[in-house]
């Protein structure tokens, strides 16, 4: 599994490192690995399912069908 960080996260889908901080303390947002106190990654494969399942599109402004089949990004 690719892990990646939250910085390339904002680069490839555009939501904002501090965005994603909140996400993870308040519970909501794509699954993480906390990798030490420091350093957090995300699996490519979580965020492609996280960001096209119409049910957290509230949190977001990617495109999502209600079929939650993945859409261009």
């Amino acid at each position: 599994m690719a892990l990646i960080s939250p910085q390339s996260v904002e680069r490839k889908y555009g939501i904002r490192t501090a965005d994603l901080a909140l996400w993870r303390q308040a519970g909501q947002g794509p699954q993480y690995y906390r990798i030490s106190a420091r350093l957090v990654r995300y699996g490519m494969d979580d965020l492609e399912k996280w960001f096209h399942d119409p049910r957290n599109s509230h949190l977001h402004d990617l495109p999502v069908n209600k079929a939650g089949n993945p859409c261009a990004v």
